[in-house]
């Protein structure tokens, strides 16, 4: 029940700064009494580890407001810090997604797919199981697809870091990427955890609009004061 309650307040948005350690103790609490199914959970424990540094410094009641101004700088580095790591991290999973499957001959000579979708666990509902399994074993097809998943995969990893467009494009390949294996192979928490980590890491903060300076004052009186002090 309070797990509800704490992940309820965090999709709501309310008081980041007070929920984001109840957040990150959650996505560690379940890991360690079961063995994760899909790896959903090691991303979901890292990200929200690092989404401490990156809350704590958030004064806003509810994290869809505009902020009203720049995070103290008491915060700002630690912030700025775990946001580079988790775009970092990003990187590194999808890096070592796309180069490990180099080490099976399957992905090598585009035969991967096909086999993981006719995979009786993993793989497609039996009704569409056939009719996509005979489409994709024709050859070529087998190949774009399987090689075109790690392209992909290693696409994200570069996009992740740069600027904001790279970073918009990560962030869109990432969603087409696991819609796609939501949907063939049934992987949805998966998909989900590994979408909001790329959507947190790939976020531009918004920026406070600087507020207009107060006008210089002569001997405690404003210029237009002093002004209207002269001529009188």
């Amino acid at each position: 029940m309070i797990a509800v309650t704490v992940l309820t307040t965090v999709v709501v948005g309310f008081k980041p700064r007070w929920f984001c350690v109840p957040h990150c103790y959650i996505a560690f609490s379940p890991a360690s009494r079961m063995s994760p199914a899909d790896g959903g959970e090691q991303v979901a424990q890292i990200a929200t580890l690092l989404f401490i540094p990156l809350c704590l410094g958030d004064a806003r009641t509810w994290h869809w407001q505009e902020p009203s101004g720049p995070i103290a700088p008491s915060h700002r580095g630690s912030a700025y810090a775990a946001l580079l790591v988790l775009r970092c991290q990003v990187a590194v999973v999808y890096l070592e997604a796309a180069l490990s499957k180099l080490a099976y001959p399957s992905w090598r000579n585009g035969t991967a797919v096909p086999i993981l979708l006719d995979d009786p666990e993993f793989g497609l509902p039996s009704a569409l199981r056939p009719g996509v399994v005979r489409l994709l074993a024709r050859g070529w097809p087998s190949t774009v697809v399987t090689w075109g998943t790690m392209v992909v995969e290693l696409a994200i990893c570069i996009c992740v870091l740069p600027g904001p467009r790279a970073r918009r494009c990560a962030l869109m390949l990432t969603v087409l990427l696991h819609s796609a294996i939501a949907v063939a192979m049934g992987l949805m928490s998966f998909g989900l955890t590994m979408i909001a980590t790329v959507l947190a890491a790939t976020a531009r903060p918004p920026r406070a609009e600087p507020t207009a300076p107060e006008p210089a004052t002569i001997h405690g009186h404003r210029p237009e004061q002093e002004r209207a002090l002269h001529v009188s």
